[in-house]
């Protein structure tokens, strides 16, 4: 409404300022009067709105670009950290491959050092260093096949030389095919006494009956201070342990004959 009492009010000054006669003026002076007049408080308004609007977007560019730099730097961070966590698990891979390597060549070198003694005549209180698999190849065939790992355990166990052992047992149980052997796992004659050889002991396993027998040469026989000792030698046994003067030389004969078996 107001819009059309402008139009009217401008067309009415234009007419009553000049004659019906006369050239109108421009179109121009018309359309300035209708052009609305910039207001000067609305632009300054407008001016501070959009000052304010940039000094807004400025700051949120720069929190953005805080925020993307901040990013930048923990992504950098995390990365760096993995990288050396990586570095370090790599170079502790290769310490711990290296103490693997050494172990092994000390272990190769202990091997390499040790004099295989297997027996002797004047100390059967020695190892024999024979693994159980090589005994095995001496008992192949034999009634004490299967036990080379007892005798061996043995002597690990009470320092008893795995061979003579295995000899004393060939010698007492007929290489493992006596009755006492087959009926009561005793392979030694144990508690089978001259006057009452039926009182050979009963036992539940060939293995404890090596066990037994091995603990109780180590305890009495090989120990100084052991109350049959006459020297840790088959002929020193002997005078305790069997009344037949020859058995230490059958005893030791027996050994010969494993050893000659073994593969070393």
């Amino acid at each position: 409404m107001k819009v059309g009492m402008t139009i009217l009010m401008a067309i009415s000054t234009i007419l009553s300022s000049s004659n019906i006669e006369k050239e109108p003026k421009p179109i121009e002076q018309l359309t300035a009067m209708l052009t609305p007049q910039p207001n000067y408080y609305s632009e300054r308004l407008n001016q501070e709105d959009c000052m304010e609007m940039a000094e807004k977007y400025r700051e949120e560019q720069e929190e953005l670009e805080r925020q993307r730099l901040e990013e930048e730097a923990r992504l950098k961070a995390e990365e760096e950290a993995r990288l050396l966590a990586e570095e370090q698990a790599r170079q502790e891979e290769i310490a711990r491959q290296q103490e693997i390597e050494r172990l092994a060549r000390l272990e190769e070198e202990r091997k390499a050092n040790i004099t295989r003694t297997y027996y002797t005549s004047s100390n059967v209180s020695q190892p024999s260093n024979l693994t159980p698999e090589e005994l095995e190849v001496a008992l192949e065939g034999t009634g004490l096949a299967g036990l080379g790992q007892y005798f061996i355990t043995a002597e690990e166990t009470y320092g008893v030389n795995g061979v003579f052992l295995t000899a004393i047992a060939a010698l007492e149980s007929g290489w493992g095919t006596s009755h006492y052997a087959q009926q009561r796992n005793n392979l030694f004659g144990y508690q089978a006494n001259d006057s009452n050889p039926d009182n050979a002991t009963y036992f539940s396993s060939k293995a404890e009956a090596i066990y037994l027998v091995g603990r109780k040469l180590s305890e009495n026989y090989l120990n100084p201070n052991g109350k049959y000792y006459n020297g840790a030698t088959p002929s020193g046994v002997n005078v305790k342990y069997c009344s037949s003067e020859d058995w230490a030389t059958k005893v030791v004969s027996i050994m010969n004959k494993i050893m000659n078996k073994v593969p070393y």
